[in-house]
């Protein structure tokens, strides 16, 4: 029987990540790229909650309109968009319509690594072999499940790909430049990032270990 876990969003450290594929021209994207945007959560365990995601052709008016709405009501710490290649015009679309709408977010470029199936590979294979990583039913999110299923000979890989950006967004083993601030600075620095308290807590105890 599948474990349940209750979780309360919340309390659980948010990233987000969209790869636009098509860009903002406007012109009929090929069959085998799709927009997608993944939210993500981690709680004080480390586990990571699939929280939203979607994957579709879908016009550039449209998806920043998603990807403010996805902002507005997951409100993720950071929002990770692929602004490689032809995609940074996007990019600068969407800080235009940003600053136009009085979003407030904190958008960080991304450059996508050339072979996605590695980086795919790499960066989710580790964290679902844990057990760590949990999705909802897969009738809410359907693209993303298949995607998985056939991975990686399957033509579509856009929401793997938005999911291992939000995985890549999230914080690591506390680096050594943060190990190095007293306990005060460090939860003055994790509170401004936007880490829960549960959050600070562990990475606290991080710190210590390493005293």
């Amino acid at each position: 029987m599948a474990e349940i876990v209750t979780l309360t969003v919340n309390r659980l450290y948010r990233t987000a990540a969209c790869d636009p594929a098509g860009g903002p021209t406007g012109k009929k994207q090929s069959g085998r790229s799709r927009a997608s945007i993944c939210v993500l959560g981690e709680d004080e365990l480390e586990r990571m909650v699939i929280l939203y995601t979607f994957a579709k052709r879908i016009a550039p008016d449209e998806l920043i309109t998603l990807i403010f709405q996805a902002q507005e009501r997951w409100k993720p710490a950071v929002f990770g968009i692929d602004a490689s290649g032809p995609q940074l015009i996007f990019y600068q679309q969407l800080l235009k319509e940003a600053r136009e709408r009085g979003v407030k977010w904190n958008p960080r470029p991304i450059a996508l690594a050339q072979d996605k199936t590695d980086s795919i590979e790499k960066t989710i294979q580790p964290i679902a072999a844990a057990g760590r990583l949990i999705r909802p039913p897969d009738k809410e999110c359907y693209a993303l499940a298949d995607e998985m299923r056939q991975f990686p000979s399957g033509t579509y890989r856009d929401a793997l790909d938005a999911l291992a950006m939000a995985i890549r967004l999230m914080p690591s083993v506390l680096p050594q430049h943060l190990r190095m601030l007293n306990e005060q600075q460090l939860r003055s620095y994790l509170t401004r990032s936007g880490f829960t308290k549960d959050m600070i807590e562990s990475r606290i105890q991080q710190r210590e270990q390493f005293r």
